[in-house]
């Protein structure tokens, strides 16, 4: 569920009045440039811009995100079934596919050639392919999508270009460096939000990195400090999420009071059970009154919530962390779907349905899951009988407390059951020192909660995303997830020669060097490389064999 009542989303694609340079949300401030790691068939976003050539192929691996069959990426590229899509006046004109029958994308779609010009030096392609990205991101700005999912901008989305079959492949480190500073352009002149995903490791680590060396110029209002050292906390492996119902609003999923709100019409006398309903003032109590009503109460629950199948920027940052250990008290599966698709070797183990696989990241739903009916925890009776049928979540709850910097986002901290569990290490612990670090860890909230702030102090540190009441405070939210993501990040690419463009003179000289190192360990004979083994590991995973 989602912390509150998301506005109903506008239809994807649908034009309000054609316009000027900033037609979204009526805002003058600059939009956000957002990397991810993951797939971009399963990232909610209100457009897409995706690779082709001047001929328009578009190669199968894109199928499944423009919504068509799966691609089988060992078989020739083909003109079909994407040949309705191709954009009229192509290769000149604004890149936006035809939307014609069967052929009508996912989400509104724009085209873009991402093929180095042979005619020019890696540089110059480089810096033409990101003349062309401008372009397609300003047409995007001026066609009139307009945000869904209660978002207060258009979210465009799209993947690192050229580097497949767009002949950039060596030259990855000049793609990144032109494409950034394209999405950046396009955001601050025209006030959309974009959002790079990058399905390759070593190219999401890049984008990050190189995020991290132009610092300055991109922080804006974000507390940099506190991002910073959440980011520590992840890389170290001491921070462990607490997810709640407010991650979800960026996915369309439904609030307490929406889901309430929902679960009454499903009932035989939807306005009556409204009236009733209203005469309750605990959601707990009112969830206990359609109880009664709905029999099937909470396969009506998994129904409205796991119909939702794509989720939200904010996922695919908490999954970027790679946090080896989380709760959440969601019924929905996004960041089960986020955390597969950031690492899909390790499938994550989600508690209490499964074992934890050796070395795999765990989830706990301490509500339940969408896909078993039976455990959701909504009502009043399931909450006063939580603690006799759940206590080894509890301590699980409480153990990561105790030895973990928590970080909550999307709480409204006012579930009985968590405030119950830190309660009791409180009074288990004592005091917290006046000067000392909070002892849990920290909270996320969407707006400042100065009384919260206060009877928490010493337990956990609250940070408000936004003071303005007006902000887009899910948005601000997503924001400086981003920053720790970006601090969360490790440089992997770094002796990789694909990316060697990014490194300063000296660094490309310590790069080559690191290279033939690890061919001469590589070299030795089998008796004497094991010694050597933590060194060639080391090199191996900042990218020596890229």
């Amino acid at each position: 569920m989602a912390a509150s009542p998301p506005t109903p989303p506008a239809p994807h694609g649908t034009t309000a009045t054609p316009g000027g340079a900033r037609p979204h949300g009526g805002t003058s401030t600059p939009g956000h440039v957002f990397v991810i790691p993951g797939d971009l068939a399963h990232l909610d976003a209100d457009a897409m811009v995706l690779p082709t050539d001047r001929g328009f192929t578009v190669e199968r691996q894109w199928f499944p995100v423009l919504g068509l069959a799966d691609g089988d990426a060992s078989e020739p590229p083909t003109p079909d079934p994407v040949a309705a899509l191709r954009p009229g006046a192509w290769p000149d004109g604004d890149g936006r596919a035809r939307e014609t029958g069967t052929g009508t994308p996912v989400l509104p779609t724009w085209f873009v050639d991402s093929v180095r010009d042979p005619t020019l030096d890696g540089k110059d392609a480089a810096d033409a392919l990101a003349d062309r990205v401008g372009h397609v991101l300003r047409a995007v700005a001026r066609s009139g999508v307009q945000p869904g999912r209660g978002r207060s901008r258009v979210l465009v989305a799209l993947p690192t270009l050229g580097v497949g079959g767009g002949d950039f492949g060596s030259l990855r480190g000049l793609v990144i460096d032109a494409q950034l500073a394209a999405c950046r352009a396009a955001a601050e002149e025209t006030g959309i939000d974009v959002v790079v995903v990058a399905r390759n490791a070593s190219d999401y680590a890049a984008f990050q990195d190189h995020r991290r060396s132009r610092l300055g110029d991109t922080a804006g209002s974000v507390d940099d400090e506190r991002a910073r050292a959440l980011g520590r906390r992840a890389r170290d492996g001491s921070l462990a999420l607490f997810i709640a119902a407010g991650v979800g609003m960026g996915a369309g999923l439904p609030g307490w009071r929406q889901l309430i709100d929902l679960l009454a019409g499903d009932t035989d006398d939807p306005e009556g059970t409204r009236t009733a309903l209203a005469r309750l003032a605990s959601p707990l109590d009112q969830a206990e009154l359609l109880r009664m009503r709905l029999p099937d109460l909470a396969q009506r629950i998994a129904e409205h919530v796991g119909s939702t199948s794509r989720y939200a920027v904010a996922h695919a940052l908490l999954a970027s962390l790679r946090c080896r250990r989380a709760v959440t008290t969601n019924y929905d599966r996004l960041y089960e779907l986020a955390v597969g698709d950031v690492d899909g070797a390790l499938p994550i183990s989600v508690l209490p349905t499964h074992r934890v696989a050796a070395h795999a990241p765990w989830l706990l739903k301490m509500h339940g899951d969408s896909q078993d009916p039976a455990s959701i925890v909504l009502s009043r009776s399931d909450f006063v009988g939580f603690d006799s049928s759940f206590r080894p979540m509890g301590a699980l709850v409480q153990a990561l407390l105790l030895t973990q910097h928590v970080l909550v986002v999307g709480a409204s901290m006012q579930d009985d059951n968590f405030l119950r569990l830190a309660y009791e290490i409180r009074g288990f612990l004592g005091d917290p020192r006046e000067d000392g670090e909070p002892l849990f860890g920290t909270v996320l909230t969407l707006s400042e909660d100065p009384a919260q702030g206060e009877l928490w102090r010493g337990w956990f540190d609250y940070v408000a995303m936004s003071r303005d009441p007006h902000d887009d405070r899910a948005r601000e939210l997503a924001v400086f997830l981003d920053h720790v993501a970006m601090h969360a990040s490790r440089p992997s690419f770094a002796l990789d020669v694909r990316y060697e463009q990014l490194l300063d003179p000296p660094e490309q000289d310590a790069a080559r060097a690191a290279r033939a190192l690890l061919h001469q360990l590589e070299d030795l004979d089998l008796a004497d490389r094991d010694r050597w083994s933590t060194v060639v590991q080391a090199l191996r995973d900042s990218g020596a064999e890229g």
